[in-house]
């Protein structure tokens, strides 16, 4: 029996013992130190990226405390290793062995007491912590600075006592018993290292759902939430049967270690041994049915899904309306009483299917009136009619049902299920994981979970757009408690206290309630009540934005007026714009997995977003009050709103108001069907968002769903805002970065957007999609105008609200209109041909100046749609003389240019020409084409007569000399080839290999790996975009850092007869440029972007090449150096050559950084 009296005398010894050691203040001081830093870290970052972007608000150090402790805590365990190792040892060096054991003390107590002294020890930081991080948060608060706040209390207190100090008992028990039984401070502390190794790793291998089990260092609060009660949701009697095997399992491990001790005492060894095995077995086997059930919600989702799978694709009734009754008892009860009129589905099933959430008790069920026959099982409510129901004739099923929804039940055929995702893999978890919620503070019911009764399966069509759009009337009353408010598919009206009624003017697809204790701020705006309902505890931004409330109500008013007069009027008398948890999931199942949180009449916003985000910087630091009031012609309160736009637009959560909204007018009323249908509405909604807002709002799941996808796309996003001319648009960069991958041009340009199976990698799908549909939206609003996009969109709308339409549909309405969209994108659905275009004849005269004494200058060149489809270009130019300016370009009208023909383009600039490019909206050309100038002669003028505009160009078209032979890098005439072994490592500098994978995984261009500038260089070639480079429609270069000539670049060509030929090198512009060449397709054509740089920044130094030349099995050697070289062709001397092939090639031995490989040419050198 142990003293306790003696246990804590033995662990406040312990304690002043483990004081006096140099390391515990190190290990404790350096785990403050990190943890502080990280605490620093994230709360600077999202002082400065949260009032930039709603999603950058998921780093905000107050909901983060599991990633800033998870630093602490493994640093003290850390230390634990080096307190702990050396028990017995210390006793002796310090000769307190022989008067330790003439205590009459049982090792029992002293290993209890000294495990206890050591724990409290290691957990005095943690509180430390706390203290500071909670003082220095109040601090900035009530000091208004722009960074920093508490940590949400919930979070606090579940990682310090239920994560923190479990985690140390354990831990310090097994130092204990390895230090009793392997008696070597050395193998102790190796062995130690290994063990407190093994949950990391096992942290990258097991899928998130195990995540909590194996690790030691589990994370109760994930998702902590100021709206839910972080402690009460944490500590799930799941998480307090974990702490308590982790405590069973360490008091195992001390009674083993007391039995082995090499110290006499009185007790038992056999019986301390046997009541340790005892407990250590307990532990492990609470850990098996932790195991077990942790995995129980994916059995039943895998057994609901089996379920309704077999009826994916049968025919079910279409639902006309929706009436009745809903009781909100939040975290206890939901009760339904709701009538659901239909019509039958054709061929007289025997059973009607609707899904219906399974944790819901179906208590009665009505057929016209008449009870029926029914099953509730398995998620799906079975119908059996008594009679057989003719196709088309409208019946009412009541259903009266209550319980507590299952949030398992959602989403069942998501592509990616978060909770089987591994590693890295895991930030899709960021965008929730709850397809509701149902807690006693806050209930969040979307249609997802089916908390009420839906025709079919919870599946979604295997056929896109197969299935009729079901829209429906909608008259629904909801009773929430007294005092808390509901938000649902638009204008809510209140009956009585507690009791309020939906009844939108319009049919809905779907709708969403949320239900909690709001404060709200509403306004009218354009006969819409827009309300905002948020937590009482986030009500901070309504401070911020109190001066703009005005200007803000004058946006609205002036994007729903806008719409009205496009034709497309806002369909519900309502918006409401709703703060949910963080726990809610943000996407939806299916393949496409598209926002969940944008609902009819409803728009969900995460806590995380606009309710916590701090706009201090971007208000106060980045932009003065006087600046703003300089800068807009509405002064601040305008400056805000621009701030607010630009806010919600770079979105990439699934929060994109102009997105969401976007679907009221349109999305919400009619969907496409048929062929092409993921296409056709990616293309339409596009439109609305710019016709409305002149935004965009881009989401896609499938991002967050990989490591190296979001590691790459955020890299490349951060590439594109930072190092080019690019504008601040996030969304933009993220939708061009995800999609203009080589590999989704490979497919794009594989199968036509008709025939495109989603369900084949649906994150390549969808970004196909993405990639030709902003591209072709771009094209039909830049042709058609605003008014004529918008009469094509409202009269589309106008034929098929309620139903769907199909690709006929689209382009009759478009016709209609006055729209010819077949000119202007040939078969643009059932083709996957694109237009190729190609300028030539370049020139540029000094005109006459104009009346008032302006220069003008005239640029003319021809450009020539080499391909059978047609296609929408344009020509822009630049005047900017220096790098110091801003660059102004000027782009010309956008030319519509049929298949094989060409025109020749006229533009009028008011200096000399600096730089001139063709753009393209969407074509083989991937990327704008840089053309090269010829030199301007500035001192005479021109009488000639100032062209503008386009005219065709007669007679044969312009081509190049027929003799030259050109092997550009992605000719079949190019390989590439390596003489060494090739590993997954990276080669950086000078030669030095290093085998660690890290960094996104590139893509692959025609065979090559794609270069990417934030990832050290691969060992060998390469493929980058430079718009200077040589290409007839592409313009690429393979690249290689320098290297000991063990890769190689060939360009192999067949000479058609013998004779002495003349070789030259294409080399593209080697300055003026730094960074990574971004092609953007966003509201305008494609745009290449460069930020000034060095010389020879862009591809690294130059220097002397290794070139060969390889001919009737011959080889010689032929100087190039590169760093000297001009941008274009090269001569790189002539040759006597047999006819037949010859190979020019290059190695990556360089005395630059770099070599470039672009394009040959051979020459007859007679001619």
């Amino acid at each position: 029996m142990m003293r306790p009296a003696t246990v804590l005398a033995v662990a406040v010894a312990e304690m002043r013992s483990a004081r006096r050691l140099a390391r515990t203040w190190i290990f404790a001081v350096l785990s403050l130190l990190v943890a502080s830093i990280a605490f620093g870290y994230f709360s600077i970052i999202h002082g400065m990226a949260s009032g930039y972007s709603a999603t950058a608000g998921f780093v905000g150090a107050r909901f983060l405390i599991s990633a800033m402790g998870f630093y602490l805590l493994w640093i003290m365990l850390l230390g634990m290793i080096f307190l702990a190792f050396d028990l017995r040892s210390r006793d002796t060096r310090e000769r307190v062995a022989e008067v330790l054991d003439a205590r009459p003390l049982s090792n029992l107590e002293l290993l209890v007491g000294r495990l206890l002294g050591l724990v409290v020890v290691g957990w005095a930081p943690m509180l430390v912590l706390a203290v500071l991080v909670q003082s220095f948060g109040l601090i900035a608060v009530a000091t208004d600075l722009w960074f920093g706040e508490p940590l949400e209390p919930g979070s606090l207190i579940a990682y310090v006592l239920a994560e923190a100090l479990p985690s140390l008992i354990l831990w310090c028990a097994i130092v204990m018993l390895l230090t009793v039984l392997l008696r070597n401070r050395l193998v102790t502390a190796l062995v130690a290292l290994v063990l407190i190794a093994t949950p990391i790793v096992a942290l990258t291998l097991v899928p998130a759902y195990m995540s909590p089990i194996v690790s030691f260092v589990a994370t109760p609060s994930q998702f902590p939430s100021d709206i839910l009660a972080t402690t009460a949701t944490s500590l799930t009697p799941q998480t307090i049967s974990h702490r308590l095997a982790m405590l069973l399992l360490g008091a195992g491990f001390v009674l083993w270690a007391a039995a082995l001790y090499p110290r006499r005492d009185d007790a038992s060894r056999a019986v301390q041994l046997g009541a340790g095995s005892v407990l250590v077995v307990a532990a492990l086997g609470i850990g098996v049915a932790l195991a077990v059930q942790a995995g129980a919600g994916l059995r039943d989702r895998e057994a609901w899904l089996a379920a309704h799978e077999v009826h994916r694709n049968t025919a079910h009734a279409d639902l006309v309306a929706l009436a009745g009754t809903v009781q909100v008892d939040p975290g206890s009860n939901l009760a339904i009483d709701v009538e659901l009129t239909f019509t039958a589905p054709p061929g007289s099933p025997s059973e009607l299917v609707f899904s219906l959430n399974p944790g819901l008790e179906v208590t009665e069920a009505l057929l016209d009136g008449q009870p029926v026959e029914h099953r509730h099982e398995l998620g799906l409510l079975l119908v059996e009619p008594s009679r057989p129901l003719a196709a088309a004739s409208e019946h009412v099923l009541s259903v009266v049902a209550s319980g507590t929804p299952n949030s398992w039940f959602g989403y069942l055929d998501a592509v990616v299920e978060p909770w089987k995702q591994t590693g890295q893999d895991n930030q899709i978890q960021v965008l929730g994981t709850e397809s509701m919620v149902f807690e006693d503070e806050y209930a969040a019911l979307l249609p997802g979970a089916r908390w009420l009764p839906h025709p079919g399966g919870n599946v979604t069509p295997a056929v896109y757009g197969t299935h009729r759009r079901d829209t429906f009337d909608l008259d629904l009353t909801v009773e929430v408690p007294d005092g808390w408010l509901v938000a649902g598919p638009g204008l809510r009206e209140e009956l009585a206290e507690g009791r309020f009624r939906f009844r939108p003017p319009a049919p809905v697809p779907e709708f969403a309630l949320a239900v909690g204790r709001f404060e709200r701020r509403a306004v009218e705006v354009a006969g819409v009540t827009f309300e905002l309902l948020l937590d009482e505890a986030h009500t901070r931004n309504l401070a911020v934005f109190d001066e703009a409330a005005d200007a803000v109500a004058g946006r609205l008013t002036e994007i729903f007026d806008e719409a009205a007069s496009l034709g497309l009027p806002y369909p519900y008398r309502g918006l409401s714009l709703v703060e949910v948890p963080t726990t809610l999931r943000s996407y939806g199942g299916g393949w496409r997995m598209d926002t969940a949180l944008a609902q009819p009449g409803l728009m969900l916003m995460r806590e995380t977003s606009w309710p916590t985000a701090r706009f201090e910087f971007w208000f106060e630091i980045v932009s003065s009050r006087e600046g703003m009031e300089a800068e807009h012609e509405g002064g601040v309160p305008e400056a805000k709103v621009r701030g607010l736009e630009r806010f919600f637009e770079n979105d990439i959560g699934g929060g994109n108001i102009f997105l969401g909204v976007a679907r009221n007018f349109l999305g919400f009323q009619t969907a496409a069907a048929g062929p092409g249908a993921p296409a056709l509405d990616f293309v339409a909604e596009t439109l609305l968002m710019r016709l409305l807002s002149d935004r965009d709002g881009h989401f896609s799941a499938h991002i967050f769903a990989s490591g190296d996808s979001f590691g790459g796309v955020m890299a490349q996003t951060m590439t594109t805002l930072f190092g080019g001319e690019g504008e601040d648009s996030i969304v933009d960069s993220v939708a061009t970065a995800a999609s203009d991958q080589p590999s989704v041009w490979d497919r794009a340009l594989g199968a036509p957007l008709g025939e495109l199976d989603v369900w084949e990698d649906p994150a390549k799908a969808f970004n196909v999609i993405t990639l030709k549909g902003r591209a072709i939206a771009t094209v039909l609003l830049d042709d058609l105008g605003r008014e004529g996009a918008a009469a094509m969109l409202a009269e589309l709308r106008r034929r098929h609200a309620g139903g769907t339409f199909t690709a006929e549909d689209f382009h009759a309405a478009a016709a209609a209109s006055g729209a010819d969209i077949t000119s202007l994108l040939g078969d643009w659905l059932d083709d996957e041909a694109m237009p190729g275009f190609i300028a030539s004849n370049v020139s540029v005269v000094r005109l006459r100046d104009d009346e008032l004494g302006k220069p003008r200058y005239q640029i003319r060149l021809i450009v020539q749609n080499g391909e059978p489809a047609p296609g929408l270009a344009r020509v822009r130019f630049s005047t900017r003389q220096s790098a110091e300016e801003e660059a102004n370009w000027i782009a010309g009208d956008p030319l519509r240019i049929p298949g094989n023909s060409a025109v020749e383009v006229g533009l009028i600039a008011g200096g000399a020409p600096q730089a001139v490019e063709l753009e393209h909206y969407l074509s083989l050309n991937r990327d704008a084409v840089a053309l090269k100038l010829p030199e301007v002669d500035q001192e005479n003028t021109a009488d000639d007569e100032p062209f503008v505009g386009a005219r065709p160009v007669e007679g044969p078209l312009p081509v190049g000399d027929p003799r030259e032979i050109i092997v550009d890098d992605l000719d079949p005439g190019f390989a590439v080839a390596s003489t060494e072994a090739e590993g997954d490592g990276v080669r950086v500098g000078g030669g030095l290999q290093f085998s660690m994978d890290f960094g996104p995984e590139a893509d692959v261009d025609q065979g090559l790996p794609t270069y990417q500038s934030f990832t050290a260089a691969p060992t060998g070639f390469s493929r980058q975009t430079a718009s200077s480079a040589w290409g007839r429609y592409r313009h690429t270069i393979a690249r290689a850092t320098t290297g000991q000539g063990n890769h190689a670049a060939t360009f192999a060509a067949e000479l058609p007869e013998s004779g002495r030929w003349r070789l030259a090198y294409h080399l593209p512009a080697m300055s003026g440029a730094s960074g990574v060449v971004s092609a953007r397709a966003a509201r305008g054509a494609v745009v290449v972007s460069a930020s000034t740089g060095g010389s020879g920044a862009y591809f690294g130094r130059q220097g002397t090449y290794d070139i060969a030349l390889e001919s009737a099995g011959e080889s010689q050697e032929v100087e190039f150096d590169a760093s000297v070289a001009e941008s274009g062709w090269n001569d790189l001397g002539e040759f006597d050559l047999p006819a037949g092939e010859v190979r020019v090639k290059v190695t990556n031995s360089t005395s630059g950084r770099t070599v470039v490989a672009d394009a040959i040419r051979w020459s007859p050198a007679n001619g």
